[in-house]
C-alpha cells in the first residue's frame, strides 16, 4: 500500500525506485514539488542503506554542480532518513528512449556533455560513480540534464548491484575507477545513438558480452554517427582499462569538437528538443527553486478576499514598475544600460581547447567544455583560464544586458618529456594502478 505522506511531506506519486530505495514526488503544503528518497519496505540491511542515505545528503550539499539534484534537506520519517531534493521536472533519458528509439547524434553529443560534466564533479571529488545508467539521467524541458544517486555503486551492499550498470573490471570485483565512468559513459552514449544498449542479456548472459563482446559499431544502427565519435564511443568501451580515455575531461573534450562540427545551436536547445520529439515536453510542471523548496517561497493565503488582495497587490506591483521604466528611458541614461523590474543577464560562452578551468572575477564556475553560456550581470568581467600544462590565460570582456560573449582560446601547452605519463590529465582525476596508463593514439 502506498504511504500518504512521509514526514512533513505528502506523497503524490511514484517517481523511481531501486533495489533498496524509493522516491516520491512530494510536497509541503503551499510549497513547490520535491523528490524525497527513502529507504524501500523489507529490506533486511536497512541500517546501511539509511547511512547511504545519509551519505548521500553529505554529498549533494558538498557537490553544488548543476548537474545534480540541488539538496532541500535530510528530514526524518520517525526513524527514517529522507533525503529531499528540488525537482527539477523532467524525465527519465529511458523513458525518452523508449518513446524515440536513437537520438540524433547532436542531441546525443549534447547531453553525453553535460552528463561528462556532472561526473566530472564527483572525480574532482576523488569518487567515481560506477553505476551509471540511463535511468539516472532526468532532461527537462528547459535543457537541463541531470543525474541522480550520486553515490552509485558505493552507496549500497554488493548483492544489490546490477551487472548491467557495471564495467568488466567491477564485473570481476574490482572497486569503479574514472575509466569505470568512461565505459559507462560510452554505455548510454552508444544507446542514445542507436536506441539499445551495446550488451544485451540477462544475469550471467550480460556479464558474459560486457566482458568479451564486442559491440556492433553505431553506424551500423545510425548511419548518421560520424566516423569520429563512432570511434570515440567504441574507445570508451574497450574491455581493459588503459584502452579507454584517461577521463572524462578527454572525453567532453572530443565530444565539444564533434558537437561544434555537427551543430551550432545551445545544448539546452538540442536537449529539450529531445523531449519534444519524443512528445514529453507538453506538461512538464516547472522546475522546482531549492529555496521555494525550503519553505522561503511565498505561501498564498486560501479563500477569495485573500485572492483578490493578491491581485490588487500584483497590478499595484506592475503598474509601479512600469512606471519605473517608463522614467527610466525619459531620463535617456543609456551608460546604465536597460533598466526595469529586473534586469537580464549577459552570457559569456566560454570554448577551450583542450579544456581548461574557469574563473570569472576569481570565482570558479566549472571545467570546460561548458553546454551553457556563464550569466553574469552587465558591466566589465574578467574571465580566467587555467590548465596544470599551459600558462594561465585571461581575457576582459565587457557585456550590456541580454549581449552573449564568446571568449574562444587555445590553451598554449608546454611540451611534455617522453618519460612523462600524462600531463594533461587533472590532477583531481589521475588513478594509481592499470587505469593510470597512457591512452594509445591510433
Amino acid at each position: 500500500m502506498e504511504p500518504e505522506s512521509l514526514g512533513p511531506y505528502r506523497i503524490e506519486e511514484r517517481a523511481s525506485e531501486d533495489a533498496a530505495t524509493l522516491t516520491w514526488r512530494a510536497r509541503r503544503e503551499g510549497e513547490l514539488p520535491v523528490l524525497v528518497k527513502v529507504t524501500r519496505p523489507g529490506l533486511t540491511n536497512r541500517s546501511g542503506v539509511a547511512r547511504a542515505l545519509q551519505r548521500e545528503a553529505e554529498l549533494l550539499a558538498s557537490l553544488g554542480h548543476r548537474g545534480w539534484p540541488t539538496l532541500v534537506e535530510l528530514a526524518r520519517d520517525g526513524g527514517e532518513p529522507l533525503v529531499v531534493v528540488a525537482d527539477a521536472g523532467g524525465h527519465r533519458l529511458s523513458r525518452v528512449l523508449e518513446r524515440s528509439g536513437a537520438l540524433p547524434p547532436p542531441v546525443a553529443v549534447a547531453i553525453a556533455l553535460e552528463i561528462a560534466s556532472a561526473l566530472g564533479a564527483l572525480h574532482r571529488a576523488d569518487l567515481a560513480h560506477g553505476a551509471l545508467h540511463v535511468g539516472l539521467i532526468e532532461l527537462t524541458a528547459q535543457g537541463q540534464v541531470c543525474l541522480h544517486d550520486p553515490l552509485g555503486a558505493s552507496a549500497f551492499p554488493s548483492e544489490l548491484a546490477d551487472p548491467a550498470h557495471m564495467a568488466p573490471e567491477q564485473i570481476l570485483g574490482e572497486p569503479p575507477t574514472i575509466r569505470s565512468d568512461v565505459f559507462l559513459l560510452g554505455v548510454v552514449l552508444y544507446a542514445m545513438l542507436t536506441g539499445r544498449g551495446p550488451f544485451v542479456g540477462d544475469g550471467d548472459g550480460i556479464s558474459q558480452r560486457i566482458r568479451h563482446h564486442a559491440p556492433t559499431p553505431p553506424s551500423r544502427e545510425h548511419p548518421a554517427v560520424s566516423r569520429q565519435l563512432e570511434r570515440l564511443v567504441l574507445d570508451c568501451l574497450a574491455k581493459r582499462q588503459h584502452e579507454r580515455p584517461p577521463d572524462l575531461a578527454t572525453v567532453a573534450s572530443l565530444l565539444a569538437r564533434e558537437l561544434r562540427r555537427e551543430t551550432s545551436l545551445p545544448s539546452d536547445v538540442l536537449v529539450s528538443r529531445a523531449l519534444a520529439e519524443a512528445g514529453l515536453a507538453e506538461g512538464l510542471p516547472a522546475p522546482a527553486d531549492a529555496d521555494a523548496a525550503r519553505g522561503t517561497a511565498l505561501r498564498l493565503p486560501l479563500g477569495a478576499p485573500a485572492l483578490v488582495a493578491v491581485g490588487l497587490a500584483a497590478g499595484l506591483v506592475l503598474a509601479v514598475g512600469l512606471w519605473w521604466r517608463g522614467s527610466d528611458e525619459r531620463a535617456g541614461d543609456a551608460a546604465s544600460g536597460p533598466r526595469g523590474i529586473v534586469d537580464e543577464p549577459g552570457r559569456v560562452r566560454v570554448l577551450v581547447r583542450p579544456w581548461a578551468e574557469v574563473f570569472v572575477d576569481g570565482r570558479s564556475i566549472d571545467v570546460t567544455p561548458m553546454a551553457t553560456p556563464i550569466e553574469v550581470k552587465p558591466g566589465r568581467h574578467t574571465v580566467t583560464l587555467r590548465h596544470p600544462s599551459a600558462p594561465e590565460e585571461t581575457r576582459t570582456v565587457e557585456l550590456i544586458a541580454g549581449q552573449t560573449v564568446v571568449v574562444d582560446v587555445d590553451m598554449k601547452l608546454k611540451a611534455t618529456p617522453p618519460s612523462s605519463s600524462s600531463s594533461t590529465v587533472p590532477a583531481a582525476t589521475a588513478q594509481p594502478g592499470p587505469s593510470a596508463a597512457p591512452w594509445p593514439a591510433r
